[in-house]
C-alpha cells in the first residue's frame, strides 16, 4: 500500500464513518432502495466505482464556498428545524415538498468529496486499510489535527484542499439543494402550525380568526410570573397590560371571581361530526414515516377521546376573555372535595376508593365528627398517619406526621370550627431511592372551551426526593415531606440530586440497577395516567358549573409508589409550583407551560397570518407536542349513554 495513501486515511478518519455495504449500480444511478426496511429518498452519488464503499461527509474542510465553510455547509445547513428520526442508528432529516405535498428524506451520509476516491477505490486492501486506521486512532486528536509524526500527511492534505472544477460544481449543487430544503421546511412549518391550530379548534367546536388584532394579557405576581411573561413575549401579537380590566388573558396564582363574572357563558353545544379514533383528515398527509409522531400530534388525534365537532362558534375581536383557572377547580384541587368526588366515582364503578388512594377520613365537625370515631377505630398503637388541612393549603403547610393519637386529636381541637382535616394512612412501605423517600410530580392540563371539558396528560414529570434517609421512627419533616418548599430549607438540600429532583430517565436507570425487569414507562406511568383520567372523570361535570366559555388550568398531581410498584394518588394541586429549582426543571417547566399555552391559548387567539412577523414566529416556535389527550366530556357522555 502507498504510504501517503495510508497517512491521508489516518488524517481523515475522524470525519469518516465506513458503511459496510457495497453500492450497487442501481443505487449509483439514484434509484430508491430499502435500508433495513426504512425507505429513504432519491440520492445522487457522484463518481463512484462499482466497488466503492459509501463514506459519510463528516469531515474537516479547509476551503470555503461563497464565503461559507464547506464543513458548515454540509453538516449545519440553515435547516435547524428539520424533523429528526433515527433509523439504523443514523439520523435522517425530513423536508417538505410543497409541490407534491409529500415529505421526503435527505440522508447526508451519502454526500462525499470526490477526492476521497484516492483511497476509497483501493478495493483489494479496503479491510486492511480501515482496520489499520482504526488501530491508529489514538494518533489523532479530537480537533482533527495530526500528531507530529503525521506532518507529511498534513502537507499532502493542504495540497489537495483546493477544490477542483468538479468539486466546485458539486459544491454549487449542495448550495442549491440546501436552499431548496430550507424553503420547503419553512413551508412545512407553516402548514403544520396552521394544522395544529385547526385540530384543537375542531375538537372544541369553534373557529377563531385574527383580523389583525393585538391582544392584551395581564400577569399577577408570584409563582415565577417572569416565566409566564417570557413565554407571552414570544407571542408578538400579545402585549402586556398592568390591569386585568381590559385584558383578554388573565394569569394569576389564585382564581379571580371578578374575572370569571365578566366572562360570557356557553349556551350552545357542539355535536360530533367524526367520532372515529383517527379523525386526522385535518392534518396534512406526509409520506415521511413517523413525521407526525415525531411532532406528537398523534397524541391528540389518535386518542380515543379525540372528536371533530361541528363549528358552532366563530370567535374574533378583542371581546374574548380567558382565565388560567377553572371556575370550580376546588372540586379537584381541594383535598376534601377530591376525596369526596373520587369516592362517589369509584362507588359507581363498584370498586373501593381505597384501592387507589390511602385510607382516608375527612373530619368536618372537630372532635364530635363521626368520621373521627371511625379513624380512632382504625388506629392501632404505633401506626403512622398524616394529617392535612382539607382546604386552602399547599406546599406542605399545616401537615402533621404522627403516630400519637393524642397529638392528632389536639391538632383537630385547636383548629375546630376554622377548618376541616384529612387524616390519611401513611404509606409505610414506600419505594425508596437510595434509602430516601420520594414522590412523583406530574402535570395535567384541563380546558373548558365552548362547553367542552378536555383533559391532557404531560409525558414528562419528575421525582421529588427527601434529604434524609427514610425511617418510620424518625418524624423529621425532611424525612417524610418531599415538598420543595420544605426540603429547600434542609442543610442537605441538593446534596444527592440537583434541587432534590430526578427525571424519569434517571429514575429508570436506578430501577435498572436495583429492580431489573421493572420499567417505569410501561409498569408505572400507565397507572399514573389512569388515575389522572379517573380524577377528571369524577369531577368534569362540576369543574365549570356556569359553563364559562374559555377557561383552562394546569394541575400538579402527586403520586407515591409502594414496594410492590403500586401507584397511589396523593393529591391534585391548583397553582402548582413553577419555580425552576434545578437544571432539569429549568428545561421541563418552560416546555410544559409553553405546550399548554399552545393548546389552551393559541387556537383561541391565533396570530395574524398576514403580519410580517408571522413567518418568523412560526419558524422559531416549537411545534412539538408532549401532551396526550386522555379525556373528553363529549366522548365521556357517549360512553355513559
Amino acid at each position: 500500500m502507498d504510504q501517503n495513501h495510508e497517512l491521508v486515511s489516518k488524517t481523515t478518519i475522524l470525519s469518516l464513518k465506513v458503511r459496510p455495504q457495497s453500492v450497487s449500480k442501481n443505487e449509483r444511478q439514484g434509484k430508491r432502495y430499502s435500508d433495513n426496511g426504512s425507505e429513504l429518498a432519491k440520492r445522487k452519488l457522484l463518481d463512484f466505482d462499482s466497488n466503492e464503499k459509501i463514506v459519510t461527509p463528516y469531515r474537516l474542510q479547509r476551503h470555503s464556498v461563497l464565503g461559507t465553510n464547506f464543513e458548515t455547509l454540509i453538516l449545519q445547513p440553515p435547516v435547524e428545524t428539520m424533523f429528526w428520526t433515527v433509523s439504523n442508528n443514523e439520523k435522517t432529516k425530513f423536508f417538505y415538498d410543497s409541490s407534491s405535498h409529500e415529505a421526503q428524506a435527505l440522508d447526508y451520509s451519502y454526500i462525499r468529496r470526490p477526492i476521497e476516491s484516492l483511497y476509497a477505490k483501493q478495493t483489494k486492501g479496503d479491510k486492511s486499510i480501515y482496520n489499520k486506521v482504526l488501530s491508529n486512532y489514538h494518533d489523532i486528536s479530537v480537533e482533527g489535527m495530526q500528531s507530529p509524526k503525521h506532518s507529511r500527511a498534513q502537507k499532502l492534505s493542504q495540497k489537495q484542499a483546493k477544490p477542483s472544477i468538479s468539486q466546485s460544481k458539486f459544491n454549487s449543487q449542495i448550495i442549491t439543494k440546501v436552499r431548496q430544503i430550507s424553503k420547503q421546511i419553512q413551508d412545512a412549518k407553516e402548514i403544520l402550525f396552521h394544522s395544529w391550530i385547526k385540530l384543537i379548534q375542531a375538537s372544541n367546536g369553534y373557529e377563531s380568526l385574527n383580523q389583525g388584532h393585538v391582544y392584551k394579557y395581564f400577569i399577577g405576581k408570584g409563582n415565577n410570573s417572569a416565566l409566564v411573561d417570557r413565554l407571552m413575549k414570544q407571542r408578538w401579537w400579545w402585549i402586556r397590560v398592568d390591569s386585568p380590566t381590559n385584558a383578554n388573558f388573565i394569569w394569576t396564582q389564585l382564581k379571580q371571581p371578578l374575572v370569571l363574572e365578566k366572562m360570557s357563558t356557553c349556551n350552545n353545544y357542539s355535536k360530533i361530526v367524526d367520532s372515529t379514533p383517527s379523525a386526522t383528515s385535518i392534518l396534512p398527509k406526509f409520506n415521511a414515516e413517523n413525521l407526525e409522531n415525531e411532532l406528537g400530534y398523534h397524541k391528540i388525534t389518535n386518542s380515543r377521546s379525540y372528536t371533530k365537532l361541528n363549528i358552532i362558534s366563530l370567535l374574533c375581536g378583542n371581546d374574548e376573555i380567558i382565565h388560567n383557572h377553572l371556575p370550580d377547580n376546588g372540586n379537584l384541587g381541594l383535598k376534601k372535595k377530591l376525596f369526596k368526588n373520587l369516592s362517589k366515582y369509584y362507588h359507581s364503578k363498584g370498586v373501593s376508593v381505597f384501592d387507589h388512594i390511602p385510607l382516608t377520613f375527612h373530619i368536618e365537625k372537630g372532635l364530635d365528627d363521626d368520621n373521627l370515631r371511625l379513624f380512632e377505630n382504625s388506629y392501632t398503637p404505633g401506626s403512622l398517619w398524616i394529617v392535612k388541612p382539607g382546604e386552602n393549603t399547599n406546599r406542605g403547610n399545616g401537615i402533621l406526621v404522627s403516630s400519637d393519637l393524642t397529638e392528632i386529636r389536639n391538632l383537630i381541637y385547636k383548629n375546630e370550627g376554622s377548618r376541616t382535616y384529612i387524616i390519611q394512612k401513611y404509606i409505610e412501605n414506600p419505594l425508596l431511592v437510595n434509602k430516601r423517600k420520594f414522590d412523583i410530580r406530574c402535570y395535567a392540563l384541563i380546558t373548558g372551551i365552548e362547553g367542552q371539558i378536555q383533559g391532557y396528560f404531560y409525558k414528562e414529570g419528575y421525582l421529588r426526593t427527601s434529604s434524609k434517609e427514610f425511617s418510620l421512627k424518625n418524624y423529621d419533616k425532611y424525612v417524610h415531606l418531599t415538598n420543595d418548599a420544605i426540603q429547600n430549607k434542609s442543610e442537605d438540600y441538593g446534596r444527592y440530586e440537583s434541587g432534590n429532583k430526578l427525571s424519569y430517565a434517571e429514575f429508570q436507570r436506578y430501577l435498572n440497577a436495583n429492580y431489573s425487569g421493572t420499567d417505569f414507562y410501561t409498569d408505572i406511568l400507565p397507572q399514573i395516567e389512569k388515575l389522572i383520567f379517573d380524577s377528571i372523570a369524577a369531577t368534569y361535570q362540576i369543574l365549570n358549573l356556569q359553563k364559562k366559555k374559555q377557561t383552562f388550568e394546569v394541575f400538579g398531581y402527586d403520586f407515591m409508589i409502594d414496594q410492590q410498584f403500586k401507584v397511589w394518588l396523593i393529591e391534585a394541586n391548583t397553582n402548582p409550583c413553577l419555580e425552576l429549582s434545578g437544571s432539569y426543571l429549568a428545561k421541563l417547566i418552560p416546555e410544559m407551560l409553553d405546550n399548554a399555552l399552545r393548546i389552551a391559548l393559541d387556537p383561541l387567539f391565533p396570530p395574524f397570518v398576514n403580519h410580517k412577523k408571522y413567518k418568523t414566529y412560526v419558524q422559531e416556535c416549537n411545534l412539538k407536542n408532549d401532551f396526550t389527550l386522555i379525556f373528553s366530556s363529549t366522548k365521556m357522555s357517549q360512553w355513559i349513554n
